[in-house]
């Protein structure tokens, strides 16, 4: 089964958006003072990551952009260096911002959160 997701670029794609998640997480502990393990708690608890924000006078909007001008910067390096196209890196930029801005404000659970190690 794994083979096979492994084929079908499933794991890949998996484990890009866990490392995702994970970047959001640090840059919100960065941002709030708290540890990433909090966070989690705080959002499997049933709270959004707009709420754990709020509670620390974080303006989402500009949590948001934040998280998307590191990106940036990380795409801006792995351009240069012929790993992707700049049209590539436009649209993962374009999707990381829509999908953030969708998901900064839903309930947390257990589903909500990256399941590799938090303990940052």
């Amino acid at each position: 089964k794994l083979y096979t997701a492994a084929v079908n670029g499933d794991t890949r794609i998996k484990t890009e958006k866990m490392t995702v998640g994970l970047t959001v997480l640090r840059f919100a502990a960065e941002q709030t003072g708290l540890k990433v393990a909090d966070i989690v708690t705080e959002i499997r608890g049933g709270k959004s990551l707009a709420d754990v924000l709020g509670e620390h006078n974080i303006d989402t909007t500009t949590f948001i952009s934040g998280v998307v001008a590191a990106a940036k910067n990380r795409l801006d390096k792995v351009v240069a260096n012929g790993r992707m196209t700049q049209d590539q890196a436009d649209k993962k930029l374009e999707k990381l911002q829509q999908r953030l801005t969708e998901r900064i404000t839903q309930i947390g659970g257990a589903e909500s959160t990256p399941q590799a190690s938090v303990s940052g």
